[in-house]
């Protein structure tokens, strides 16, 4: 990302900044001056379009302008749409987090569904959303064949960049799979508030 960022968006910058020196000296010739300034705007609408974007990867624009539990519901649509058995249980009618916390759950059962998809042979999939001693617990649990840790961890299900999410926002994340019953990720964070809270059945 950092990368991303120097390379093309540091970039553009030095390229608006070299434009606008040249608008400067330009500014007696009205032709010529309209037709930097314009080149200036089409490359300030990329740039805000491509920074856009990238907001919109970190931070998913329905957490903010919906919440946790509506974003939950709406990724567990598009793999319902996608042909998938996913459901997803809540008790909590609103639940405010930190746009990183919402963020860090949200991506974990992202990469739990698409393993899920990949791998679980077409089994439901269930998460449950609860507050539990204080933390939010997110749970993602499958029905389907299972896995041996040592070969989820070799098939790079992402469970390092999971594990990290989670530990980034002072939560943990438990994997468990046992081979013909399924897999299941519990996600622990702590919370700040909850309107309404209860617990999964």
């Amino acid at each position: 990302m950092a990368q991303e960022l120097h390379d093309d968006f540091g970039q553009r910058t030095a390229l608006l900044e070299m434009q606008a020196e040249m608008l400067s000296r330009m500014i007696e010739t009205s032709e010529e001056a309209r037709g930097t300034l314009d080149a200036m705007r089409r490359e300030i609408s990329q740039l805000y379009a491509g920074i856009r974007s990238i907001s919109h990867q970190l931070h998913p624009s329905i957490l903010q302008d919906l919440g946790l539990v509506v974003g939950l519901q709406s990724l567990a649509e598009s793999f319902v749409q996608a042909g998938m058995d996913v459901s997803l249980e809540s008790n909590i009618a609103h639940v405010e987090l930190p746009i990183r916390s919402a963020t860090a759950l949200y991506r974990i059962a992202q990469e739990a569904l698409n393993n899920a998809a990949k791998h679980s042979n077409s089994a439901p999939v269930h998460m449950c959303l609860e507050l539990s001693s204080g933390m939010l617990q997110l749970s993602i649990a499958d029905a389907g064949p299972g896995f041996d840790l040592a070969v989820a961890r070799s098939k790079g299900l992402g469970l390092l960049s999971m594990h990290e999410r989670a530990h980034m926002v002072g939560g943990t994340m438990l994997f468990t799979s046992v081979l013909g019953q399924g897999t299941k990720i519990v996600i622990r964070i702590p919370r700040e508030s909850a309107l309404t809270a209860g617990s999964c059945n």
